[in-house]
């Protein structure tokens, strides 16, 4: 295997989804692997991850969504739908293998999903991992933020600054002190507030049960077995939401890491490294 060399950062700005910000790391002929974000965190929430799957062999792709970190920032719309015709452009701007495994985090677990129903042939091994299924369901602001007007003067006020504060406990509590700052320069960036309501006005953050229920049916004529990865301390998806998806799923390999939260792949990467590795060669030792 060759050396890993440093990461690529580049725009890609074909398309009508606008500039996405995205970043390659890893040996040119190392296995490939997507990774998908979750919601208010950009690519970064993959630092501590990727090193751990390049030493692994792996030659990981990631990007900014729509509306995070480096990428376009949305002025009217943010469904979900965005994010799927998003991916496909970047794909297809990119010189990248025509199937690769890949993996979505949270929301970026619903948007593989979709995006997997949509093009089944680019893609290989799927991992889900904390899969979103209505996030908005739980979320006790939602009526707030719909609401014209309010639901701006509701997120410049309280909403934002909250999550400031539940991102700055996490993240210290874990040891990743520098991701505090990380998130504030995210927290600051012109139209974040923006992302925030339209993520829970068009529904991206709603319920995601069609998406499963059809990449279940497709995976199901798939030679790869879809695969879930999850930690039993996340309090963010919930027991009940992972149960729900393993059965709209179908048949999958599962992985359930005991004691970790939402944020395992920044707490525990080498954990959560191990257990990638142990599903995505799964399916070399049974062909």
């Amino acid at each position: 295997m060759t050396k890993p060399r440093a990461s690529d950062d580049v725009e890609h700005r074909d398309g009508h989804c606008g500039a996405t910000y995205y970043r390659i790391d890893g040996p040119q002929d190392g296995r490939p692997l997507l990774l998908v974000h979750g919601a208010t965190v950009p690519n970064w929430e993959f630092d501590y991850l990727v090193p751990e799957l390049v030493a692994a062999g792996y030659r990981c792709l990631r990007y900014d969504l729509l509306g995070h970190g480096a990428s376009s920032y949305a002025a009217q719309s943010l469904p979900i739908e965005a994010f799927v015709d998003q991916l496909r452009e970047v794909l297809a701007g990119l010189d990248w293998p025509k199937q690769s495994d890949a993996l979505g985090h949270s929301l970026g677990a619903a948007v593989l999903a979709r995006s997997v129903s949509a093009d089944p042939e680019r893609y290989a091994r799927v991992v889900l991992m904390a899969p979103m299924l209505d996030f908005s369901a739980r979320n006790l602001f939602a009526r707030i933020l719909r609401r014209r007007v309010v639901g701006e003067l509701f997120m410049h006020g309280v909403g934002l600054p909250l999550l400031v504060r539940r991102r700055r406990r996490r993240y210290t509590a874990i040891g990743r002190e520098a991701l505090v700052a990380r998130f504030r320069e995210q927290a600051r960036q012109p139209g974040f507030v923006r992302t925030l309501l339209l993520l829970e006005r068009d529904g991206t953050l709603g319920d995601q049960t069609a998406a499963y229920d059809a990449f279940g049916r497709n995976q199901a004529q798939s030679t790869t077995r879809p695969c879930i990865l999850w930690g039993s301390a996340d309090n963010v998806i919930p027991r009940a939401d992972i149960e729900r998806v393993r059965a709209l799923v179908g048949a999958h390999d599962y992985v359930e890491l005991e004691g970790l939260e939402h944020n395992l792949m920044i707490s525990h990467p080498e954990r959560v490294a191990a257990a990638l590795e142990r599903l995505l060669r799964a399916e070399e030792a049974t062909t």
